[in-house]
């Protein structure tokens, strides 16, 4: 295959990722309406997704500029930081045992890795984007 083909797809592929990976924030937004938590969580996480919504088109600006990509590396790191701390503020909210599992703990699960998909996709669309900008013709 020749470069200017790995190329394409890869391109085709970090696009397909930044979509990815928004219509799984949304889908999240959709979720958070309806869990049974408290409201600052709720807003946090809104907060949460405003944010990563708007550094996943930043980051995209970056990868086509080659430059400052670095800037979203560590808002990502910060994202990823914060989601993991309302998860587990999240599972001691709801009053969760680690002994049993019950309905509850599989809703927490299934929100828990929900939260989690849009922000590995950014992540891997960051490293992705990375490798587009060090990609040689």
């Amino acid at each position: 295959m020749e470069n200017n083909h790995k190329r394409t797809l890869l391109v085709l592929f970090y696009y397909t990722l930044f979509a990815l990976s928004i219509i799984f924030n949304a889908i999240f937004g959709v979720r958070i309406y309806f869990m049974d938590i408290p409201l600052y969580i709720k807003i946090i996480y809104y907060i949460w997704m405003a944010v990563l919504l708007g550094t996943l088109i930043f980051d995209v600006i970056c990868t086509r500029l080659n430059s400052m990509k670095y800037i979203s590396g560590l808002i990502y790191f910060v994202l990823t930081l914060l989601c993991v701390a309302v998860a587990v503020d999240v599972f001691f909210m709801q009053g969760i045992s680690i002994k049993t599992l019950t309905t509850l703990e599989f809703s927490f699960v299934a929100d828990t890795i929900l939260s989690f998909v849009p922000i590995v996709l950014a992540i891997t669309t960051y490293v992705l984007g990375e490798r587009l900008i060090n990609f040689k013709d």
